[in-house]
């Protein structure tokens, strides 16, 4: 019995000092080169032997699927329009910009997405989160084809909208 007191006396001792090293930063007492005695920082076996938090994040939905320019009425109909260089070039032109634009949106998912997974600490997870949401709000609300249309119509003549409106219901 007496064995048992003095073993929990020695227990409790032994946690007064750690906890009075802790309250000092883990640093106890140093020598200060000759000058005397001086406290050390807080570099202590507590202050590492804690263990990290760990951030407890949901799991991210699947990626948001990125619709694709579909051309294949306009390729089709395309020499029956007889459009001319100019118009062509345009057209060109629409459809490298929007396939850029799908390219950016894909990028931009794929990086946020990453970010999410690399996010650290709450502030992090926080705004990556966002970003994961707001990048694939914007892929699902991207309408190539239509964006294409849109384009198109612009550059075709009133006869050449009504020739291509005809030939792309009958395809």
């Amino acid at each position: 019995m007496r064995s048992v007191v003095g073993m929990a006396a020695l227990l409790l001792a032994a946690l007064v000092c750690m906890d009075a090293s802790a309250m000092c930063g883990g640093g106890g007492m140093v020598s200060g080169g000759g000058r005397g005695i001086s406290v050390s920082g807080a570099s202590g076996a507590r202050a590492s032997a804690r263990p990290e938090k760990k951030l407890d994040k949901a799991a991210l939905p699947a990626a948001a699927e990125i619709a694709s320019l579909d051309t294949a009425v306009f390729d089709r109909t395309v020499t029956a329009l007889k459009l001319s260089d100019e118009q062509l070039k345009r057209i060109d032109a629409a459809k490298a910009e929007i396939r850029d634009v799908l390219q950016t949106l894909a990028k931009q998912q794929a990086e946020a997405r990453g970010a999410y997974q690399k996010s650290a600490d709450a502030q992090a997870y926080l705004e990556a989160a966002r970003n994961v949401t707001s990048t694939a709000s914007a892929c699902k609300n991207y309408d190539p084809n239509r964006k294409f249309e849109s384009a198109l119509m612009s550059v075709l003549s009133l006869e050449q909208r009504v020739k291509y409106r005809e030939l792309s219901r009958q395809s």
